[in-house]
């Protein structure tokens, strides 16, 4: 009794599982568990005949919905932060490739700024966040795709705002003054080109440092798959190729 009491409970979590999951595949693997499940459970309370039928037509629905989850292209979400320059072409062109890879479709939302951006992906509405974000250790990011600095500046010209420069990514050290402001390479040079004559003195560089994709923390498929993909770009020279093409 206990034992059918327990393959119930599967099933019923199964269920769950398939019209909760987000991708159809994943839904087309948790249907075919269920199936199976619920033809074990007919099985023990003695109905081979409802059992088999349950094999029968879960086999042939399982593969019906398994050829239409392949016709059928997932979406990916993606906040993109706007970056001036090649940065932001880069950035599209590496998911582009990815989503073709994995039969999926890009859904690119723009947002002027980081803070909403994270927002989005706390809430879920977001899988992840491209845009010149920095490898730093207390997000979960992809391997780097393009090497970069983090600066910190002394603003010379006391009119300048810290919004003018950009997003911070590194709190400002405490030794180092309230007027220190820390900004990424590709926003400092476009902030120079767009502010010829404006001064700003670099006291420090943080080397060592990549622009990579943001995740969500609980997606560990989608994040080795990221890396897999920018690492065989690397590897076989595509994506020296984009930097070259979209970037420098």
């Amino acid at each position: 009794m206990a034992f059918k009491t327990i393959i119930g409970l599967i099933l019923l979590l199964m269920g769950i599982a398939t019209i909760s999951a987000r991708k159809a595949i994943t839904a087309v693997i948790f249907f075919a568990v269920t199936s199976t499940f619920a033809a074990i459970l007919f099985a023990l309370y003695r109905a081979p005949d409802v059992a088999l039928a349950e094999v029968a037509i879960g086999a042939a629905f399982t593969s019906f919905l398994y050829l239409i989850a392949l016709q059928h292209k997932g979406k990916l979400w993606v906040a993109l932060v706007e970056v001036k320059g090649g940065l932001n072409v880069l950035e599209k062109w590496i998911l582009e490739g990815f989503c073709e890879r994995y039969h999926l479709e890009l859904k690119l939302v723009p947002f002027p700024d980081i803070s909403r951006a994270k927002e989005k992906l706390n809430s879920g509405e977001v899988e992840m966040i491209a845009g010149g974000i920095v490898s730093t250790p207390s997000i979960i990011h992809t391997v780097p795709f393009l090497e970069t600095k983090v600066l910190l500046l002394t603003r010379s010209d006391k009119n300048i705002k810290t919004e003018d420069l950009g997003l911070s990514y590194f709190n400002t050290p405490s030794n180092e003054g309230t007027d220190v402001i820390a900004i990424d390479l590709m926003r400092y040079r476009n902030f120079l080109l767009s502010n010829l004559g404006v001064k700003v003195e670099v006291i420090k560089q943080i080397n060592g440092l990549g622009y990579v994709f943001e995740v969500r923390a609980d997606d560990k498929t989608l994040l080795k798959q990221l890396n897999d993909f920018i690492l065989e770009a690397e590897n076989t020279g595509r994506l020296k190729e984009g930097i070259g093409r979209f970037v420098y």
